[in-house]
């Protein structure tokens, strides 16, 4: 099932809707900040309708996302518990893609780093970046390109820092990609998150995870990829 390592954009949209606010602080009370949960209603919401479409015979399974908490770990695969208390089952197979992902301070966004964003367009045509995510070299990377992202009047965003301003409102960056460049503000409330290749070892009961996954809901699913999302670097 493993996909190739340069992955579909809209498929990383919800691993950096989760970057708003997540940190030791948000994640110790044992749930999602609010924000963060109201995006990931809307990218399930779209992730759904988008891979539906494609959902015929001979098509690739259709995939959807799962974020929760691990209650329970075996060789074959584990249980993930949602925010609403459902419980589900998901096989891990031996192409699953791995990845961790951990909140990173502003000094690590620097030119020459490899990125992706989610930002809103404002009224006066600017964006402004409610998720942004680095991508650790070795790590299958998203892109590059720009266009639509999930959420209305967004866009999503991944190629190479070549530029960060600081200012009082936050980190005003440029992204190049293949065919165009972004500039994007990073307000300082917005949590920057990294991403790194990584395996099964990084799971823990009680531990939050982002999963990629093919199955009908409401039943056993095989995962795809599986993100475990890790507390900030001591």
């Amino acid at each position: 099932m493993r996909r190739s390592a340069v992955r579909d954009l809209q498929n990383v949209t919800l691993v950096i809707y989760l970057a708003p606010n997540y940190g030791p602080a948000s994640r110790n009370k044992g749930d999602m900040p609010v924000i963060a949960r109201f995006a990931l209603t809307a990218t399930l919401a779209f992730s759904a309708a988008t891979f539906a479409q494609g959902a015929s015979a001979g098509a690739p399974p259709v995939l959807r996302h799962l974020v929760g908490t691990v209650t329970a770990i075996d060789a074959a695969g584990i249980t993930l518990k949602g925010n609403d208390g459902t419980e589900t089952r998901i096989t891990i197979g031996p192409n699953v893609t791995w990845l961790g992902a951990r909140p990173v301070g502003r000094e690590e966004i620097k030119p020459g780093k490899t990125a992706v964003t989610c930002a809103r367009i404002q009224p006066d045509g600017t964006q402004r970046s409610y998720g942004f995510r680095l991508i650790e070299p070795g790590s299958p990377v998203f892109g590059p390109g720009g266009g639509p992202a999930p959420l209305p009047g967004a866009t999503v965003t991944s190629g190479t820092v070549t530029k960060v301003t600081r200012t009082a409102a936050g980190d005003e960056i440029d992204l190049a990609y293949d065919g165009g460049t972004r500039h994007v503000l990073l307000p300082a409330e917005v949590q920057a998150v990294s991403s790194f290749s990584a395996d099964r070892t990084l799971l823990k009961v009680g531990g939050l995870i982002h999963a990629l996954v093919a199955g009908e809901p409401n039943k056993a699913v095989n995962a795809d990829e599986i993100v475990v999302m890790l507390p900030a670097k001591p």
